[in-house]
């Protein structure tokens, strides 16, 4: 499955949306299938969605399920880096809880 992320707009910031959207990738990971997010052509992308859309996974799958499971094309610097900082600290938060 790919995502094309800019067939929602350019700016992509709220948690509801992130949450419909992890909803239909943790599907398509139980079922084993390969998810493509394709950033290309967006601008804004808020830590509240990267953590709801793509952190949050960490809540159902261990990180390296997700990177087997999983792959981002066409991001720009800025959004990479606000990805990678949710990642980091939802893993943060989840060390603390355990």
């Amino acid at each position: 499955m790919i995502i094309r992320f800019c067939e929602l707009g350019i700016s992509l910031g709220t948690r509801d949306l992130g949450n419909k959207l992890r909803e239909k990738i943790e599907e398509s990971i139980e079922n084993n299938d390969k998810v493509i997010f394709d950033l290309d052509n967006i601008e804004i992308l808020s830590n509240s969605f990267a953590d709801e859309c793509f952190a949050k996974l960490l809540l159902k799958f261990d990180f390296d399920t997700i990177k087997k499971n999983t792959s981002f094309i066409n991001g720009n610097n800025s959004n990479n880096t606000i990805i990678l900082k949710a990642f980091k600290d939802r893993m943060k938060k989840i060390n603390k809880e355990s």
